[in-house]
């Protein structure tokens, strides 16, 4: 916890906003693997996503190390995501969106019916209206916010001060 204060303090992010998005992609869990593709880690990487931030091991393997040796690749990846914005993101909901498409950060729709990314994100389309869009990932983030998971490692964060 200590770690994911720093790393967010460094950044001008509000650690309870990252601490929210990596509760969101795998409940703080480092050995998660996505079911639906290969996302795995605490922070749900596509093997792509680890070869471009240079990741020099096997990515399917990736869930397989603790969350202290993800870490490094969980700050690269943050790194590269506020430089791909242009600035800190100000909220969870942006946070999560560059996690999910990067590309398209800076637009309030993550992803459109048709796209992979949106088959296989389907179930945050709230209204089911053809497309996510940052309201929809604010909901999501809201509705994992109200979990065990997220509400004790909220606590422990506020209690370090975070």
């Amino acid at each position: 916890m200590r770690r994911l204060v720093a790393t967010a303090q460094a950044r001008g992010i509000d650690p309870a906003s990252l601490l929210s998005v990596y509760c969101f992609e795998s409940g703080l869990d480092p050995s998660a693997v996505n079911p639906g593709s290969s996302a795995q880690g605490a922070a749900q990487f596509l093997p792509s996503t680890l070869a471009a931030l240079g990741y020099p091991g096997d990515p399917l393997a990736f869930h397989t190390l603790s969350l202290a040796e993800q870490w490094p690749w969980m700050e690269k990846l943050l790194d590269s995501q506020i430089v791909q914005f242009g600035s800190t993101p100000p909220t969870a909901a942006v946070i999560l969106h560059l996690q999910l498409a990067p590309s398209r950060a800076r637009t309030s729709v993550v992803y459109s019916a048709g796209e992979p990314g949106y088959a296989a994100n389907a179930r945050m389309d709230r209204a089911g209206k053809g497309y996510i869009d940052r309201e929809d990932l604010r909901a999501a983030l809201a509705a994992s916010d109200a979990s065990a998971t997220y509400q004790a490692a909220l606590w422990q964060l506020r209690r370090m001060g975070g």
